[in-house]
């Protein structure tokens, strides 16, 4: 199986609550031409929120931890996803990402014994199957459970105008074809309570690749699971994603509840900064279930030291 989509590279020391993300399923941009990209040992390496990353990260794309910011800017802000600086030089370019490979792989809860896991495969054209999903109980080393589920492929406009609501055109310019891409749900029913899961997705595409293998533990017997709910994640150096995954990996906490105000916001750089977002939290939500956002919340951006 491929690595995990997004990696990330986390530390307890690190000096920012956004963590360093790896990204070796990214392909390098497409200034760089042949010579891809350079390395962070030598590009901006104290953009990284860990110093032990840098090594890590070598000439990986990247979203340096201590780089995000609340503003849109430009690849060097980390604003709209993964970049690297060119081993020919010059200033950072955008990364792309590579078709029929899983990221933003979330896990929600449905019911005390169903959780659905989510993710998201970048696909020219719709994949001629369904996502599926393996399924077993960790540390068994019987033939895992083979689950298929939905997937939705969404086509952005040819004409370059995505549509709006009343047939308008939208003021932002649609991406590229290559950014066509297929949300999957795959349900994974019939848990046990309490028990630690192992599972693994993949596209229905022809030459989808396997995602890593990851692990969750189910909901516990009430009032036993236990739910953080908090709101503002955002992309910006001082979020609480370091202190949440923390909370997860320790099984101090089970789920938790997102209140709003994602990223601030989704929808810019052609919908980029969304799946930079999505790639982020997924450090924590490949194990620890989320609930439904419940309520919708906006403040003005914040700086450091501020609330």
């Amino acid at each position: 199986m491929l690595r995990a989509a997004c990696l990330a590279a986390l530390l307890s020391a690190a000096a920012a609550n956004q963590p360093d993300v790896l990204f070796p399923h990214y392909a390098a941009p497409a200034e760089c031409g042949a010579a891809g990209c350079r390395q962070w040992t030598s590009a901006d390496a104290h953009k990284f929120a860990n110093a032990s990353t840098v090594e890590r990260a070598g000439a990986l794309c990247a979203i340096p931890g201590a780089a995000t910011g609340d503003a849109l800017g430009g690849p060097e802000t980390a604003s709209a996803g993964p970049f690297c600086y060119c081993k020919t030089g010059g200033a950072p370019h955008w990364c792309l990402p590579r078709l029929h490979i899983p990221e933003q792989i979330n896990l929600m809860y449905a019911s005390a014994d169903t959780v659905v896991v989510g993710f998201v495969t970048y696909e020219l054209a719709p994949p001629t199957a369904m996502g599926v999903a393996t399924l077993r109980e960790a540390g068994r080393d019987d033939s895992p459970t083979l689950l298929t589920g939905v997937s939705h492929w969404l086509k952005f406009s040819p004409d370059g105008k995505a549509k709006c609501k009343k047939g308008k055109p939208c003021p932002k310019p649609t991406p590229a074809a290559s950014r066509n891409y297929t949300m999957h749900f795959v349900k994974l029913s019939g848990l046990k309570p309490a028990t630690r899961y192992t599972y693994a997705v993949q596209s229905g595409a022809a030459g989808g690749a396997w995602s890593a293998n990851y692990t969750f533990r189910s909901a516990r017997a009430v009032p036993a699971t236990r739910i953080a709910v908090f709101g503002d994640m955002a992309v910006t150096a001082f979020n609480a994603v370091s202190n949440l995954l923390a909370d997860c990996n320790s099984g101090r906490i089970d789920a938790f509840v997102l209140m709003g105000d994602h990223a601030y916001n989704l929808g810019q750089a052609d919908d980029r900064r969304g799946d930079a977002y999505m790639c982020i939290i997924r450090a924590h939500e490949d194990r620890c279930c989320e609930f439904l956002e419940v309520i919708p919340a906006i403040h003005p951006a914040a700086t450091a030291g501020t609330p």
